[in-house]
């Protein structure tokens, strides 16, 4: 999913194909594939090795079990990713469109995976969109993304809805297996918005035209920690 939403890029991959291997495009799409993933394969077994870990079983082709299954390999395998992707988007708006693809293609797949999946789309209703939301955590938890995770939220905050729609709650999350990664390429690029949950949430407000911000977060506080903790605002577009 994050190496398609590279792809994706114009600058990257290009229009869609049509007709996938008939399009007289193929061969320079398969091409460029091919190259990216020789980078990011040669940036993950150095980061595997330095980390003391077994070498990937094939570093040049797609993350697969076992190695995708483990949270050490599957997060490293992301650093490899981002590190690729950020060295071919080269200016905010682009990084910014790549990490919002990524978040709105996992909650779609998210989604599809909660039985009778009841959002509403009401701009109105921020009880059935914290009722949803929550049934979106669960499935990342679920998935093994997080070992728990949760929402806190003022008191009154219904009644604050109600006067100006708008409202502020904290995400908590319990050992995240991506946040490695994350903090890594602020670190070393200093971009932000590249963690995963935050824009999976993103996704789940933009549905009921709610804009999700959030709060200064400096994932460096967190290096050491085994609970990240993000402050968001929710303001209604209507």
């Amino acid at each position: 999913m994050t190496f398609g939403c590279l792809m994706d890029d114009h600058g990257v991959g290009g229009e869609q194909l049509e007709g996938g291997k008939k399009d007289p495009r193929f061969p320079q799409w398969k091409a460029t594939t091919d190259r990216l993933l020789v980078e990011i394969g040669d940036i993950y077994e150095y980061e595997l090795l330095s980390k003391g870990l077994g070498p990937p079983k094939d570093p040049h082709e797609y993350l697969a079990s076992p190695e995708l299954e483990d949270p050490r390999y599957f997060d490293t395998y992301r650093y490899a990713q981002y590190k690729v992707a950020l060295k071919y988007l080269d200016c905010d708006v682009r990084r910014n469109d790549y990490f919002a693809r990524i978040g709105r293609k996992t909650y779609e797949l998210l989604r599809n995976q909660i039985s009778k999946f009841g959002a509403n789309s009401d701009p109105e209703d921020l009880r059935n969109m914290r009722e949803w939301m929550s049934e979106t955590l669960n499935s990342l938890k679920a998935f093994g993304l997080v070992k728990d995770i949760g929402t806190t939220w003022p008191k009154k905050t219904y009644d604050k809805w109600d006067e100006d729609s708008s409202a502020s709650f904290e995400l908590w999350m319990r050992e995240p297996i991506m946040f490695n990664s994350t903090l890594r390429v602020f670190q070393e690029n200093k971009v932000k918005g590249a963690d995963l949950i935050s824009r999976v949430i993103q996704q789940h407000f933009n549905g009921y035209l709610v804009e999700l911000k959030e709060k200064k977060f400096d994932p460096t506080k967190f290096i050491d920690e085994k609970l990240v903790k993000i402050k968001f605002t929710l303001e209604g577009l209507l």
